[in-house]
């Protein structure tokens, strides 16, 4: 498994987006984890066991990082939201990478993943 970064990978500096959910992580997290979990298994189901990489694409507080890590996924969550990257990182632990950045402007090569999930992402 490749090792988690930290500190966070950091987004491009020239990025102007504003990041609404700075400080409502917590918020988010206790409010609507519980409806967020509930897309979790058809997730996994639609994935499967581990077939190499998958990135999560506006992540937020990681609740899909855990259950896909023990179906053996390298997973590697992405989130515009530093305050949303801190939950997931305390849900997720070590064995997860976690990006700071844009869902319109990844910073990954084509083809670096074998799958991607996006659940619930949205812009303020």
């Amino acid at each position: 498994m490749r090792a988690a970064l930290d500190p966070l990978r950091v987004r491009d500096s020239s990025m102007k987006t504003p990041v609404t959910y700075d400080g409502l992580a917590d918020w988010y997290d206790e409010h609507l984890a519980p409806f967020t979990a509930l897309a979790t298994e058809p997730i996994c189901s639609l994935l499967g066991v581990a077939h190499g990489r998958v990135v999560d694409i506006g992540c937020g507080g990681g609740v899909h990082i855990p259950p896909l890590l023990a179906r053996g996924w390298d997973v590697t969550g992405v989130d515009l939201s530093v305050d949303q990257l801190r939950v997931a990182r305390a849900r997720a632990g070590r064995d997860v990478s976690l990006v700071e950045a844009d869902a319109t402007a990844l910073p990954f090569e084509d083809d670096e993943f074998d799958a991607a999930i996006s659940a619930f992402t949205h812009t303020a």
